[in-house]
């Protein structure tokens, strides 16, 4: 009985040792499945981890106490060492001198658990001594159950070439003579460099927000030219000169060069204007061009002060000269009518010598500016009275009533020899071209001037030669009723000494009955 049970006892335990052995084992597959599984997790992720390290277009590195320990294929790449050469090297010896002190004082705190920054840029210099710029993150990592340093750059070189760029551009428009303006398509100004602030007179924050237009003079806004914006929105640049004004109100002159600014889509967004004062430029030219008609106006006073010396004036000369030969040769066999006739022909020479020599000798003084300009108001009608007295003698000769109807107290402000010789030269003229009728003085007073007209009933002018009057580079040759001689210098003269008192002087003609010159003088100072 014992002998069973113990029988029994054995193939129980053997039993429960099968099932142990058969659980331990069932046990063992499904422990070496999960980790099968789980290794292949993990190859899989290290696979995906490798994969998104290596593809990263950032330098990625681990490091411990300076020493490389890991580096990704950008930073290979980037570096120009080869792994096998990176790894136990010093990461500061990648760092230009400029950062290396402060990158490695950096790393020693953050291993010792102390506060630093965790990004900031540093320069660096590879295998090649090629010079570039990483923004970097660093944070603190476990490698191969050490504590480390993880590094993530990212490359910045381009971006900080482009700022330099633009910081270098920037610091030449601002130290740039020209005006620099740019404008968006509305016409507000975004930016203005010190250039346009000192010409124009706005402060920066002033110009900014400000449309354009408003710097232009209202009577000359190129700005709103229909014809400028259609240009310029084309995508053409616009070269030209306008006028500008200052803050104060003040007109300059401008070249510019307007340009259209594109953005990434080749959409026209902004203006660039490029402006330089030519105002002085313009003085200039404009002084060069005064003084080059100034200097054709001379030699043609030249011209035609020789032309009246070599025969104005030498004509009535030879007629003295000639009767009185006569006179002397022939003075025997002359009756009295005949020596009467001669001497009355040499007067008329005479006197149209004096009159000419009179004009010229005007003429020459006021060139020369030897003639003193002394205005102050006096009665015309004084100085009109004394014309006709001196005239008089001239007008009975040729049967030609001549008279005033200027009343008494006639006030102008002018300098009444030069009012004098005006007038004389208007009668003398009126009485030289009428044969018969009359020569008549007036004046009509208006609020600030008056103005006076000498009428005649004579010749009248022909046509050929209105347009010539009171112009000094035409040669203008009349001859009187009696055959006077006339050469127009007059005429010259007394548009010279009417503008110099600040008056204007014309003639209306009248068919078939005579002429009226009509001159302006001022009532008041």
């Amino acid at each position: 009985m014992l002998q069973i049970n113990i029988y029994t006892l054995v193939i129980i335990l053997l039993l429960i040792a099968f099932v142990i052995i058969a659980y331990a084992n069932y046990l063992r597959r499904k422990t070496n499945k999960k980790l099968s599984e789980a290794n292949k997790k993990l190859f899989e992720n290290e696979q995906k981890y490798k994969i998104v390290v290596e593809s990263s277009p950032n330098i990625m590195f681990i490091q411990k106490n300076g020493k490389i320990l890991f580096a990704n294929s950008t930073f290979i790449n980037t570096s120009g060492y080869r792994m096998e050469e990176l790894i136990g090297m010093s990461i500061f010896d990648l760092v230009s001198k400029r950062d290396r002190t402060t990158t490695k004082k950096r790393s020693e705190l953050r291993l010792e658990g102390k506060e630093v920054p965790n990004s900031y840029e540093i320069e660096t210099k590879n295998k090649s001594g090629i010079i570039k710029y990483f923004h970097i993150n660093v944070s603190k990592t476990i490698y191969n159950g050490e504590e480390a340093l993880l590094g993530i750059g990212t490359d910045i070189t381009s971006q900080k070439q482009y700022l330099e760029t633009i910081n270098t551009l920037s610091a030449a428009i601002e130290q740039s003579n020209a005006a620099v303006v740019i404008f968006d398509i509305n016409g507000t100004i975004v930016y203005n460099n010190q250039a346009f602030c000192e010409l124009s007179g706005y402060k920066t924050t002033e110009a900014n927000g400000m449309n354009i237009r408003r710097l232009n003079p209202d009577n000359f806004r190129i700005s709103e030219s229909e014809e400028f914006w259609k240009h310029i929105m084309s995508g053409k640049k616009w070269y030209g000169e306008f006028q500008s004004s200052k803050k104060n109100g003040e007109l300059y002159w401008e070249s510019a060069q307007v340009a259209p600014i594109f953005n990434s889509d080749g959409k026209i967004t902004h203006f660039s204007s490029i402006t330089r004062d030519i105002t002085k430029e313009k003085t200039f030219f404009k002084q060069l061009e005064k003084s080059e008609a100034e200097l054709q106006e001379a030699n043609a006073t030249k011209d035609r002060f020789f032309s009246i010396i070599a025969h104005d004036l030498k004509n009535p000369f030879n007629a003295i000269m000639g009767y009185t030969e006569l006179l002397v040769s022939q003075y025997e066999k002359l009756d009295k009518e005949d020596v009467l006739d001669y001497i009355e022909n040499i007067n008329l020479a005479t006197h149209s010598t004096f009159n000419l020599l009179e004009n010229i000798l005007e003429w020459s003084r006021s060139q020369m500016g030897k003639i003193d300009f002394l205005p102050h108001e006096f009665d015309l009608s004084k100085v009109i009275n004394e014309v006709i007295l001196l005239s008089r003698a001239q007008a009975i000769a040729k049967n030609i009533r001549l008279l005033s109807k200027v009343k008494h107290k006639t006030y102008v402000y002018a300098d009444d020899y030069m009012v004098k010789t005006v007038i004389r030269n208007l009668v003398s003229n009126a009485i030289k071209f009428t044969k018969k009728g009359e020569v008549i003085v007036e004046t009509e007073e208006f609020e600030s001037k008056v103005m006076v007209s000498v009428i005649d009933t004579g010749v009248g002018i022909k046509d050929e030669i209105f347009d010539k009057l009171f112009k000094l580079d035409s040669n203008i040759k009349t001859s009187g009723t009696n055959s006077e001689k006339g050469t127009g210098l007059g005429l010259i003269l007394a548009k010279e000494f009417i503008n110099k008192n600040g008056g204007d002087i014309w003639v209306n003609r009248m068919k078939d009955q005579g002429t009226i010159f009509n001159f302006t003088l001022p009532t008041k100072e």
